[in-house]
């Protein structure tokens, strides 16, 4: 947040609640504040409006900033359509081997239902980290359809056929299915 866009939001506090901040208090302020976004100080300053009756102390406002969650304002965009590779919920789930062993990752799909999350971009320094979710591009993931492959499914009724948890009638239905592949 620069000093002007603070100025502007202290004068319509000071506005509202009729009661002005001396240039000392305002220079306090700016210093214990100036780390939030505009976006964050102004969501902040709705909320004290909401609850406070009286002009609110520093401490209330660093509070309050304390209190609420971060939320990640999210528009839903209304996508047409249905997507093959990611069977409509934007993501990706693929097995990738690190060290001999398979690890299960999530990427984002490019038919637009989801936004990518990117740790590096937040903008308030103290929740900003390294992580993020890459799109199916930057890996160079080629997915045509997010449908298991006839082999997928067999090897799955394979282990699942003869499985002891599960219930005799699903087993049924699974070596009926099995039977149906085979031909």
């Amino acid at each position: 947040m620069t000093n002007k866009e603070f100025v502007q939001y202290t004068q319509e506090l000071e506005n509202f609640y009729g009661q002005k901040l001396n240039d000392t208090e305002k220079n306090v302020w700016y210093e214990s504040l100036k780390f939030m976004t505009i976006e964050r100080f102004n969501y902040i300053i709705a909320e004290i409006y909401k609850i406070n009756k009286f002009m609110p102390k520093l401490s209330e406002i660093i509070d309050m900033h304390k209190q609420i969650p971060y939320t990640q304002a999210t528009q839903q965009k209304e996508v047409k359509g249905h997507c093959e590779k990611c069977g409509d919920t934007g993501y990706i789930i693929y097995t990738k081997l690190v060290e001999g062993k398979p690890y299960q990752y999530a990427t984002v799909c490019d038919c637009g239902r989801q936004n990518r999350y990117d740790g590096r971009t937040i903008q308030d320094e103290k929740h900003r980290s390294d992580f993020y979710v890459p799109t199916i591009d930057e890996i160079g993931l080629d997915v045509k359809s997010n449908k298991p492959t006839k082999k997928q499914v067999y090897d799955s009724m394979t282990k699942l056929k003869n499985s002891e948890i599960m219930p005799e009638s699903i087993k049924d239905i699974i070596r009926r299915e099995f039977i149906k592949m085979k031909e």
